[in-house]
């Protein structure tokens, strides 16, 4: 789905976070801590989502700085917006919770997602 940006003029100081109107997320199937790719170019983002009903209006998608930076976006242009499924690295975060021993892939896995900005 193509959405417009706006740039909501704040930091995470780290991870990628997207903000979309409850009912444009609904339109994408996606819910808050989700994820959605975007996508401009050959540059892509993957970002948590958060929802509003205030401050982001229906098609557009709100961007913290993080991203605008990763994506070389800004303000008012289009860019294609999809969901996107949780890193690998968290299913092996849960069963490391769940006291498994984690494989060297699972390991790498995990810390190449945070060097990324991606858990």
């Amino acid at each position: 789905m193509k959405l417009k940006v706006k740039d909501i003029q704040l930091t995470t100081g780290g991870p990628l976070v997207a903000v979309l109107h409850e009912k444009t997320a609904k339109l994408l199937g996606i819910f808050p801590t989700e994820r959605v790719r975007i996508t401009r170019k050959k540059e892509i983002a993957n970002c948590v989502v958060d929802t509003t009903k205030k401050g982001i209006e229906e098609g557009e998608i709100g961007l913290f700085e993080e991203v605008l930076k990763k994506v070389k976006i800004s303000h008012g242009m289009q860019i294609e917006v999809e969901r996107a499924e949780h890193p690998a690295s968290i299913q092996a975060i849960k069963r490391k919770l769940q006291g498994k021993t984690l494989s060297g892939e699972e390991i790498n896995s995990i810390i190449k997602d945070i060097v990324k900005n991606e858990l």
